[in-house]
């Protein structure tokens, strides 16, 4: 299981962008975390386009499987929605890893009952109050 931002376990930050132009000031081996919106598709077209990994936050059905078809590498989810991403992530052989969005570590007992591929915890993401 993939556990980002847990203390006991060493992690690459995810770092929350909105812009293109905030791609300029994160780590070249980042990966790079934003809101599913229609907004963001281009930009999504040019992560892929340039090989940067990216995550995608997710709040429905629709956005999971949009998400998998943009080419995102990670998409994160609640815990209402996660049991379904993944089981679409298995059964569509998706490339992107479902995450469990969480603040609580009981829930690493959840994902695994679950087989959720993993769990992003707050301090997973760099930059959160990043605002524009």
């Amino acid at each position: 299981m993939i556990l980002i931002g847990h203390p006991y376990i060493p992690f690459s930050a995810f770092e929350r962008i909105a812009l293109k132009e905030d791609i300029a000031s994160t780590s070249p081996q980042s990966t790079l975390l934003l809101d599913f919106h229609p907004e963001h598709v281009e930009l999504c077209h040019y992560l892929v386009e340039n090989k940067i990994s990216f995550a995608l936050v997710v709040k429905e059905t629709k956005e999971v499987i949009l998400s998998a078809a943009l080419g995102a590498d990670f998409i994160v989810c609640d815990k209402p929605l996660v049991t379904r991403a993944q089981a679409f992530a298995d059964d569509y052989l998706f490339d992107a890893k479902i995450l469990l969005q969480s603040e609580n570590e009981s829930d690493i007992d959840y994902a695994a009952g679950h087989g959720i591929d993993g769990i992003l915890f707050p301090k997973g993401v760099k930059d959160e109050d990043r605002s524009h």
